[in-house]
């Protein structure tokens, strides 16, 4: 659900990139303190999630770097 990165000499460094990224239910229902999320609310996070991973991917994996 997190992406980890490292910034030195002006460049992103991504640490672990992922082959296949799960859907973030699986993450969240695992953990009880986010049983009172909706369905809508997991769809929400989702698409966030894969915006922010859409634009890491565009502005910092396939520039170069």
């Amino acid at each position: 659900m997190w992406y980890l990165a490292e910034y030195e000499n002006g460049k992103v460094k991504m640490n672990v990139i992922p082959k296949k990224i799960k859907p973030v239910e699986e993450y969240l229902m695992k953990q009880r303190r986010f049983k009172h999320l909706t369905a809508e609310n997991i769809k929400l996070i989702q698409e966030h999630r894969d915006s922010e991973w859409r634009l890491i991917r565009e502005r910092w994996l396939w520039e170069g770097t």
